[in-house]
């Protein structure tokens, strides 16, 4: 299957979950084939860790996007690019402050603010990058209505590969653990994703990540409105926060034999929590 036939459209149809694994794997193959792109990863891994890795599955989530979207192989390959080098900049910027655990100040806030002018000026010297790719770094921190930085962007002036960056950024670095803060659940996350679309985000681009992303995988143990818990067993593509779940109790209480809840088809059911044994 091409990569993007990776992941169905069509609303019955379920993701293949081998397929798209496959297809990430061999883009981010690809990417570190080029030993400009792994000499910056060693700089960035040698400067902060949590940017190392924050890079790489960002990268991931933004590809899956990508071909959600059905971006074409070569517009996949550019923006993974673009997304695996969008903190670079961060390496001009000091440990202290990228790891600062109090509260940064304005000062601090400006000065974190040019990474994206610093990763930008790094690519685009690069000539095994295209301009597109560098603008992934420059524009990562723009929201669709305006007010974000570094030149208060707006709408489809925000390219589209900074626009899915945006969407990638911010989920994982909410689901990581930082200096400063624990890391957030999946399903909040998700929720605060929806929840700016429009705003922060490019709506468009939300409703492919929210088809694109399990809010709750599966074998995660949740807990329902009406107080039974169970695990996740099978995602429903088009309502990713309504999967199939199959029940095995109710407090302390269990029961004797399982009952399958397809969430979609339960509209008065909803998930309360995720349980974490």
């Amino acid at each position: 299957k091409s990569v993007t036939s990776a992941i169905e459209t069509d609303r019955e149809a379920e993701v293949d979950v081998e397929v798209v694994k496959n297809a990430v794997q061999n883009i981010i193959k690809d990417l570190l084939h080029s030993i400009d792109i792994l000499s910056n990863l060693y700089e960035i891994m040698g400067y902060d860790k949590y940017t190392f890795y924050h890079s790489i599955n960002t990268t991931v989530i933004a590809l899956v996007i990508g071909m959600k979207k059905g971006l074409d192989q070569d517009s996949l390959l550019e923006l993974g690019m673009g997304v695996l080098m969008h903190d670079i900049g961060k390496t001009r910027i000091s440990k202290e402050l990228l790891n600062k655990k109090e509260a940064l100040n304005q000062e601090d806030f400006e000065e974190i603010k040019k990474h994206t002018i610093y990763g930008f000026e790094v690519i685009r010297k690069n000539h095994d990058f295209s301009l597109h790719s560098a603008h992934v770094s420059l524009q990562h921190h723009e929201k669709w209505q305006g007010g974000g930085y570094p030149r208060g962007l707006k709408g489809k002036d925000i390219h589209e590969f900074g626009r899915i960056a945006a969407v990638a950024d911010v989920y994982e670095a909410l689901t990581s653990k930082r200096p400063y803060r624990n890391a957030m659940e999946p399903y909040l996350a998700y929720e605060y994703i929806v929840a700016q679309a429009g705003w922060q985000f490019d709506p468009e681009i939300v409703d492919t990540f929210v088809k694109s992303i399990a809010v709750y995988p599966i074998g995660i143990g949740v807990e329902l409105s009406n107080g039974m818990r169970g695990n996740v067993i099978r995602q429903n593509p088009e309502l990713p926060n309504r999967p199939v779940v199959r029940v095995i109790g109710k407090g302390d209480q269990e029961f004797d034999d399982y009952i399958d809840f397809d969430l979609s088809k339960h509209h008065s059911l909803m998930i309360t929590k995720a349980i974490y044994m």
